[in-house]
């Protein structure tokens, strides 16, 4: 879950940077998503402080923690605890250049003392430790700072992505630009200022895999297809477009989370119904282990009952046994005293 709610966190933050509010203010973080806790071992021996984690990139955590330890000469090395397997670090540790690995970018202390290690938890109390950062509505970014059309006129079926920025949405420029397709096959794109058909650039086109452009701030992916002649405009909006809201609304449907270094292959979705799944397994699991123990406390009970318990059937038997065998005894007795006087008065 803490995976989760970091993927969520993480993914809103930076929409919201990429749109301009209802105050026409560009976007600042949606959630205070928390960072990995670091905790040093007890037989330590530096006199450092902790190391500095932080997360680099949501999609690739995992749900493990990790320990990171110091060998001396060797250098650091960090493990995973669940699988007890090393895990690849690239980068030097330092402020300029972090370690990076499993989504992390990490800042080794000085100080330390070959053999000190200490315990990385990423994901633990993400989940309770979430908490929202806008204080009112009008600040959710829910208008794009540029968008994209296709021109109804175009021959062709190519068709043009929402605009990603590229610098702060602050600073972008939201100038209209053209963006017009030329060449016999179509081979090559022109971007144009819409005012005043001033060139601002030209690349590459390709039918089969189409464009990708990066101008003023903004990207944007042309797909194949398109004829000559074909144009798509790029311009600023306003606060009452909604364009970053649908960009955020989409998120749930996209591969964000378990990206293993060849793409993100689970949506938030998919991850919270694994999480699910687990979390059944275990507790029918666990079910199953608590009704096979107290089947066995059960026979293990019967059986030391059959020899040290006591039978109140077995002891009632034995009681009236007694009182019979008591009884005839008692009849034996007043016989023989019978015969005894008998015998007395016999010889008186």
């Amino acid at each position: 879950m803490g995976r989760i709610a970091i993927g969520v966190g993480t993914q809103f933050n930076t929409l919201q940077q990429q749109g301009i509010d209802l105050n026409g203010q560009p976007g600042t973080d949606f959630f205070k998503v928390p960072q990995p806790q670091v905790f040093p071992a007890s037989s330590n021996a530096g006199t450092s402080g902790l190391p500095s984690v932080n997360i680099a990139d949501a999609s690739q955590l995992t749900t493990d923690n990790y320990r990171l330890s110091y060998a001396g000469s060797s250098g650091w090395t960090l493990t995973d605890t669940t699988t007890n397997q090393p895990v690849s670090m690239t980068g030097s540790g330092t402020s300029a250049s972090p370690y990076t690995a499993a989504g992390l970018h990490i800042v080794v202390p000085t100080n330390v003392s070959a053999g000190d290690n200490f315990t990385i938890e990423p994901t633990t109390y993400a989940a309770r430790d979430l908490s929202l950062n806008l204080t009112n509505s009008r600040q959710i970014a829910a208008a794009s700072v540029v968008a994209s059309t296709a021109t109804q006129a175009n021959a062709g079926n190519a068709t043009i992505s929402s605009p990603t920025l590229t610098a702060a949405a602050g600073s972008v420029n939201t100038t209209s630009v053209n963006l017009t397709i030329s060449g016999n096959p179509p081979n090559t794109w022109t971007a144009t200022d819409a005012a005043n058909g001033t060139t601002l650039s030209s690349g590459a086109y390709s039918q089969t895999n189409g464009a990708t452009i990066a101008l003023n701030g903004w990207s944007v992916n042309l797909s194949g297809g398109a004829q000559t002649g074909d144009s798509f405009t790029v311009s600023g909006t306003g606060p009452g477009d909604n364009g970053n809201a649908l960009r955020m609304a989409a998120s749930q449907q996209q591969n964000l989370l378990e990206n293993g270094g060849s793409g993100a292959t689970a949506t938030f979705g998919a991850a919270y119904s694994q999480l699910v799944a687990q979390v059944g397994t275990e507790t029918q699991a666990a079910q199953t282990s608590a009704k096979t123990n107290q089947a066995l406390l059960n026979q293990a009970t019967a059986l030391q009952q059959s020899i040290s318990g006591v039978n109140l059937d077995q002891e009632a038997a034995n009681l009236l046994k007694y009182q019979q065998a008591y009884q005839a005894s008692a009849k034996v007795i007043a016989t023989a005293n019978s015969l005894f006087k008998t015998l007395l008065q016999a010889v008186q």
